[in-house]
């Protein structure tokens, strides 16, 4: 057995963990690294009987360096030598090292149960708060195939409950794009477990039913270039592929008019007139995507895909745009309005 103290101070460690705004923070991270790591299969479990919370993966566990780095957070090892894709192709999400800290604004202590590969040993880590130590042991018993467990010990009920929640639980089902993408990106397989309950997809893709309006667009940092189409059964839509490569507002105006027929611009309570950007080369590739549903059909749609914005970098969700009434847009009050 060997016992190490955290690198970083107790003060260190508070200020980390005061930034942690929901529980479902610390499911995201640990998530995260398990899709970092390449896995296949994650299984996330919520043991209401035994005050529990566990994430598992089934990709190659921690190797003997890695556990002794654990206690020196801050500092991630994922991205070196050029290193920005996990061995599934996705860009790797991890950059400093500290997603295995935010476990402690859950849990006073967690543990580790890692194996590298099958047939070998299980080493077992254990994370200490209080008094800030990582300590590691070699245990007796083989592994059956090779895996990461965490688990989080003396999880209070009232958590628990918060991440049963039909609310919680369909945030986490937005957690990563495979929602909208379908099968367009890797992910590995993500189910949840809650006690007493039929295990639960977490990252099923569905197809996406007619949309009143399918709008998509791309912008590529390279060439400063948007691109932009509208699908409808609107027929009068203009549904062909526009490029912009201007973007002051006459020129937006000018596209707007001679293929959308739009005549006049209202600026909403969230969409004063803009100013034109001056330094494109700050502007990173992205894309997007808005649907807009029948009324008729919006109900039992929004149950699905939920209503709101979703923001996500390297195909997962920032968390303070898993709000279902997230509307920075100010879409729902441009719809008032017209």
């Amino acid at each position: 057995m060997e016992k190490e103290q955290f690198s970083m101070t107790a003060t260190q460690i508070a200020e980390i963990v005061g930034t942690v705004g929901s529980p479902l923070v610390v499911i995201s991270e640990l998530l995260k690294n398990a899709v970092d790591a390449s896995a296949e299969n994650i299984n996330i479990c919520y043991n209401h009987d035994n005050h529990t919370i566990c994430i598992e993966n089934d990709h190659s566990g921690i190797t003997l360096d890695e556990i002794k780095k654990l206690s020196h957070p801050g500092i991630s090892h994922k991205k070196r030598d050029g290193l920005l894709t996990n061995e599934r192709g996705m860009f790797l999400t991890g950059s400093k090292g500290l997603g295995l800290l935010s476990v402690f604004s859950l849990c006073a202590y967690a543990e580790i149960y890692t194996a590298l590969e099958k047939n070998s040993k299980i080493y077992k880590v254990t994370l200490e708060r209080a008094n800030g130590l990582v300590e590691r042991v070699e245990t007796s018993e083989m592994a059956e195939e090779a895996f990461t467990k965490v688990i989080m010990q003396e999880i209070d009920q009232e958590t628990l409950d918060f991440l049963s929640s039909e609310k919680e639980v369909r945030k986490l089902r937005h957690i990563c794009t495979n929602l909208y993408k379908e099968h367009d990106v890797p992910f590995p397989k993500m189910i949840l477990h809650i006690s007493g309950q039929e295990p639960n997809p977490i990252n099923f893709s569905c197809p996406i039913p007619p949309m009143l309006f399918d709008v998509r667009f791309t912008y590529q940092k390279e060439s400063q270039t948007l691109k932009f189409y509208c699908l409808s059964p609107e027929k009068h839509i203009y549904e062909d592929e526009v490029v912009f490569d201007r973007f002051d507002l006459e020129s937006l105006q000018k596209v707007m008019l001679e293929k959308f027929r739009i005549k006049e611009t209202i600026a909403t309570r969230t969409n004063e007139i803009p100013i034109p950007f001056k330094n494109f080369e700050k502007v990173p590739t992205f894309e997007g995507r808005i649907l807009v549903y029948e009324k008729n059909l919006a109900g039992a749609q929004l149950k699905t895909y939920g209503p709101g914005v979703n923001i996500y970098v390297n195909e997962f969700a920032l968390y303070n745009y898993l709000s279902e009434d997230n509307d920075w847009l100010g879409l729902a009050d441009f719809s008032q309005r017209k």
